[in-house]
């Protein structure tokens, strides 16, 4: 089988889907690597399966347009390599995978496009690590993946729109819900007048739904705190109550079985860094995100970035970057007819900007507390190698504060997750700790592979080991 594309898109959701029709329209011979066993991404997972009539009924779900895409892709030319681990990107153009059975084969491509999503911002707190605390998002995989919901009343925690959607999925669902635990600083009342008619004006069904979710959560008589701080999970090997301070500084000590947190998503750049790809720092959202151009092309020539993975918009923004990425490759290529190129860049320009035109707004309505940011010396950052906060701020004491040196001295960042868990709050920490810039500071240092591997997955790159 050849092994040669004129492109790789690495990552099956939205924005991944979009680039590889758009490319494969076009004459290009496409491969996509995806770790899943079919397409959808993490916001498109249940549209297969057995769960697929459930999820349909799922507020939050467009069956119709995402199976539409879906349909698209299957029929299409594009090689999928599904269940497949991309862990290197070579400065020669390769990319190293890894199938489900452990063997490991190359990929080449002058072309790549990076479509690996986002992942759920980790903010730090006393008993994060409790079993029974888990975060909205593998809460939600797993109601959508395989109809799971929770047996005990949900307690939900933090701030963001994913809180509203999820717990609208859970009622859906047949869940009880034990109440909310809004965690965000007070709203920008002027931030959000500001981004309201531009929101209002580009997306007016978004926020009809956003709001229908928030009456039917108070339909169901769930009990919202607002203006919550001080949060901890308590228990003793397991979950057993959550404690926490109100807007009227009074404490409230509760059962719980489970508790599900989310702070907001941010781009997961850990493989833009391991293909020395360069990240800046956006004071708005609080999160490092790739230097792009207008089209998704990073600062490393040839590796393209789409989707939540390049800015945080959602799938309708998503299926957009991703089509304006693969029509700049395919001019590229001299695949595309200026005429047709540019109404289509048209097209996907302005839909993309009306997909982002809601963002200002989330953004202004929720927003961390700064004081979540920088948690007592007893709270685990790293929960890999049981690293706490003091032990992090004591290290940063004893030599320059860099990541990477700190990293050394500690051995954050260095367990299973890679550094994906810990590395945006040990930043931020050190910051603190310094009087320094977060965006002067960056992230570890990311090297191959950015992707768990066994020895014997490396051991079978090989020849023989190559796709049959």
């Amino acid at each position: 089988m050849d092994k040669s594309f004129d492109l790789i898109v690495i990552g099956a959701g939205p924005a991944g889907i979009s680039a590889a029709l758009e490319a494969s329209n076009a004459g290009l011979h496409v491969a996509v690597v995806e770790e899943h066993f079919s397409p959808g991404g993490q916001i498109w997972r249940g549209a297969d399966g057995p769960t697929a009539r459930m999820w349909r009924r799922l507020p939050g779900v467009k069956a119709r347009e995402i199976s539409h895409f879906l349909t698209r892709f299957r029929h299409s030319d594009i090689l999928f390599f599904s269940q497949s681990r991309a862990w290197e990107i070579t400065s020669f153009g390769e990319v190293l995978v890894t199938d489900v059975d452990g063997n490991s084969f190359t990929l080449t491509s002058q072309k790549i496009i990076l479509a690996t999503g986002a992942q759920e911002r980790t903010v730090p707190f006393r008993g994060w690590t409790l079993p029974g605390v888990m975060t909205v998002g593998a809460g939600q995989i797993l109601l959508k993946s395989s109809g799971v919901v929770p047996r005990e009343p949900v307690w939900l925690a933090g701030q963001g729109p994913l809180i509203a959607l999820y717990a609208a999925q859970l009622l859906a669902a047949g869940a009880s819900i034990a109440g909310i635990l809004q965690t965000g600083a007070p709203v920008s009342w002027f931030r959000a007048l500001r981004a309201f008619p531009e929101a209002i004006w580009q997306c007016p069904g978004q926020i009809a739904k956003g709001l229908a979710r928030l009456a039917n959560i108070r339909i169901h008589r769930v009990k919202i705190f607002r203006d919550v701080e001080k949060i901890e999970a308590l228990g003793s090997g397991k979950l057993e109550a959550v404690s926490f301070t109100d807007r009227k500084g009074i404490v409230h000590h509760v059962d719980a079985t489970v508790l599900m947190v989310h702070e907001g998503l941010i781009p997961g750049v850990h493989p833009v860094l391991a293909a020395n790809g360069h990240l800046e720092w956006d004071e708005t959202e609080l999160c490092f995100r790739p230097i792009l151009d207008e089209w998704g092309e990073s600062t490393v020539p040839g590796l393209f970035v789409v989707g939540d993975a390049a800015r945080i918009g959602g799938a309708d923004a998503a299926l957009h970057s991703g089509a304006l990425a693969s029509l700049r490759i395919a001019m590229q290529a001299g695949h595309a007819e200026m005429k047709d190129f540019s109404r289509k860049t048209r097209f996907h320009r302005k839909k993309f900007r009306q997909a982002m035109a809601l963002r200002p707004l989330v953004t202004a309505l929720s927003h961390l507390r700064p004081e979540q940011l920088s948690p007592a010396d007893d709270v685990v950052i790293c929960r890999c190698e049981s690293i706490n906060a003091g032990t992090i701020r004591h290290a940063c004491l004893t030599g320059s504060g860099a990541p990477d040196q700190v990293k050394a001295f500690t051995r954050t960042g260095m367990g299973a997750c890679q550094g994906r868990q810990c590395a945006l709050p040990l930043s931020v920490l050190l910051a603190s700790a310094h009087h320094r810039n977060v965006a002067d500071l960056g992230l570890f240092r990311v090297r191959a592979p950015f992707k768990p591997l066994k020895l014997g997955e490396l051991a079978s790159l090989s020849d023989e080991g190559d796709i049959q």
